[in-house]
């Protein structure tokens, strides 16, 4: 038992060491706070790179802006749901690894409740965690390492209920209540034939919050042929308490400590974006969004780990052919292209983490009821100079479906 607290004392030091992982599995990036922040946005918007504060669609969601609800057709019930597939090669200078993975992508439905009120319910990602990471720590006053595994799983999940609101003419303003909730685990082991022992610390963290996000989108007409939309979206900075149940195995899994409660808290950060989008006819649409995120306002627990102001820029286009009934099904298709840019907010070691990609897909209608959308989306993700640091290159596929169907029309008989 004598040796239990300083071999406690190096493993919450060794959270700082993921990236000099020799053998990485998933990403070492998801590991801070609570994971990844997923961004918001859906089928249209994902094959656009992003973009979406200036859009809205009657036949596409999108939650980047809650103020782009109010297209919604006053009579049709709108239904859509997407699934991602991610494949990963992670790589440090020395060693490569690869990682697969299929996520359930969101769940939402919309409909108008009267000429001046739009709202939408829906499931989505907030955050996900995902490592697996194995790296080698020397023990102080010996020639001997530990060997240590850090692994973390799951994430928050939003449910949402978008709300937006006609003020005047073209001008729409939009409020996401959204209830956050999830589990979070991270599992660190430590062993060393030095000690001829193991140690594992379990940590579950929960978290449930409520959380409000703001937009507002104003049109207007350059001519008869050019529509003009401008937007703008906002969030307040909010404190989340996360609650830890931490564990503590020991040889052949013996309970050293069971059901040690802790609180921490993370604090999300202010943020607002603007965008604009320039709608040609019926044909062609190009948009292009710009976020900001105060991060900060926020701290890192973590010893060579910053939390920095994070922006982010996304540009997109989407192209129709015809838009004649007579056309044919491919020149009916919708083709969209998109490029983005994010200077996340991790500061490691000096060095800014990047992310940056193109995507491109197409919206294909299967009926006047029910539509497909497909994405493709190539990208990098690590710091500017690698440094030793872990890069990450990615392709992920993206399915997304859309049924709209007409729900409050009245049949009159004669």
């Amino acid at each position: 038992m004598k040796l239990i607290y300083p071999i406690l004392f190096i493993s919450i030091f060794l959270n700082s060491l993921a990236l000099e992982a020799q053998t990485i599995t998933s990403s070492p990036y998801s590991m801070y706070g609570i994971g990844d922040i997923v961004p918001n946005g859906f089928g249209q918007s994902k094959a656009m790179g992003g973009a979406g504060i200036a859009m809205s669609s009657n036949l596409w969601l999108n939650n980047i802006n809650p103020a782009s609800y109010h297209s919604i057709d006053s009579l049709f019930f709108l239904l859509e749901a997407g699934i991602d597939g991610r494949q990963s090669t992670f790589s440090n200078g020395i060693q490569k690894q690869s990682n697969h993975n299929i996520n359930f992508s969101y769940f939402a439905l919309a409909f108008r409740i009267t000429p001046w009120w739009s709202n939408s319910l829906g499931l989505a990602p907030f955050s996900s965690v995902g490592n697996n990471i194995n790296t080698t720590k020397a023990i102080e006053g010996s020639s001997e390492n530990f060997n240590v595994n850090l692994q973390g799983t799951g994430g928050i999940n939003q449910y949402y209920w978008g709300n937006s609101f006609k003020i005047v003419k073209d001008l729409y303003v939009g409020l996401n209540i959204s209830y956050l909730l999830g589990t979070i685990k991270q599992t660190e082991s430590l062993t060393s034939g030095y000690f001829s022992g193991s140690l594992t610390t379990e940590d579950k963290m929960t978290l449930n919050k409520l959380y409000f996000n703001y937009g507002i989108q104003y049109s207007f007409n350059i001519n008869k042929n050019i529509k003009t939309t401008l937007g703008g979206i906002f969030g307040n900075k909010d404190q989340m308490g996360l609650k830890h149940d931490v564990t503590i195995f020991g040889n052949a899994n013996d309970t050293l400590e069971h059901n040690v409660i802790q609180q921490s808290s993370f604090t999300l950060p202010q943020y607002f974006g603007l965008g604009a989008s320039v709608k040609f006819g019926d044909k062609l649409l190009l948009a292009s969004d710009y976020k900001f995120y105060n991060w900060s306002q926020s701290e890192s627990l973590q010893p060579n780990v910053k939390f920095v102001n994070s922006t982010n820029y996304c540009i997109g286009a989407e192209f129709m052919p015809s838009t004649s009934f007579r056309a044919s099904y491919i020149a009916k298709m919708k083709y969209r292209l998109g490029g983005y840019l994010n200077n996340s907010y991790l500061m490691i070691q000096g060095q800014q983490i990047r992310d940056m990609g193109l995507s491109a897909g197409i919206g294909v209608p299967i009926s006047n009821k029910f539509y497909i959308s497909l994405a493709y989306q190539i990208g990098q993700r690590g710091a500017v100079k690698n440094n030793g640091l872990i890069t990450e290159k990615y392709q992920t596929l993206m399915f997304n479906v859309s049924f709209a169907d007409i729900w409050f029309l009245k049949p009159k008989f004669d």
